[in-house]
């Protein structure tokens, strides 16, 4: 069975710690592939690392073409000493380098505090599998970078649908770098799109 379904995954919405506003999220998996070994990976928002209190980004892993999985595991390093809501991590992008590193990148919280606002950066978290050192042990995840310059107020974002609403344009392409493409409010208050190269 694909761990995206079924068993005891599943997601929880993403809210604004303060006021408990959606934000809209397309819960929409991400897959790639490693060209060397034909390993297939895929992240996606889960809850079932914190008992459904918010999303992580979970990531798991079939060398079979599909058929089977192996057990997701929680990739983010959104620190677990803030406070619960600010630990919400959101809208997973995935890719996979030709020399077989793993790119993940997501939202999160962390530096969400009671002020008006609520801050919201861009991260990017990697692994380099080896023949010692699997994609599926989340002690082998890290180098985590900032990919926005200072955080953004996902409250000045436009709203759909009920929730607020950054837009569902990002991304994560490699080649010698990480590439990653993703919307964030700029100074003047617009939502318009960013991109940061990121070396290996």
């Amino acid at each position: 069975m694909s761990p995206l379904y079924g068993g005891s995954g599943g997601n929880s919405v993403v809210l604004d710690p303060e006021t408990g506003q959606l934000v809209s999220d397309p819960l929409n998996p991400s897959i790639a592939m490693d060209s060397r070994t034909g390993n297939i990976y895929a992240a996606w928002e889960d809850g079932r690392f914190s008992s459904f209190q918010y999303n992580d980004i979970a990531l798991s892993m079939s060398s079979d073409g599909g058929f089977t999985w192996s057990a997701p595991i929680r990739v983010n390093q959104t620190p677990l000493n803030v406070p619960t809501p600010n630990r919400q991590s959101f809208f997973p992008a995935l890719a996979v380098g030709a020399d077989g590193t793993i790119g993940v990148s997501y939202y999160d919280f962390r530096f969400n505090d009671p002020s008006l606002g609520l801050p919201t950066d861009r991260w990017l978290v990697r692994c380099q599998p080896t023949s010692t050192k699997s994609a599926t042990n989340p002690a082998n995840w890290g180098n985590e970078v900032r990919l926005t310059d200072s955080a953004f107020n996902m409250e000045a974002c436009g709203t759909m649908l009920g929730g607020f609403f950054p837009g569902d344009y990002y991304g994560l392409a490699t080649g010698s770098d990480f590439v990653s493409v993703f919307t964030q409010v700029d100074r003047d208050n617009v939502t318009a799109l960013f991109f940061r190269r990121v070396s290996k």
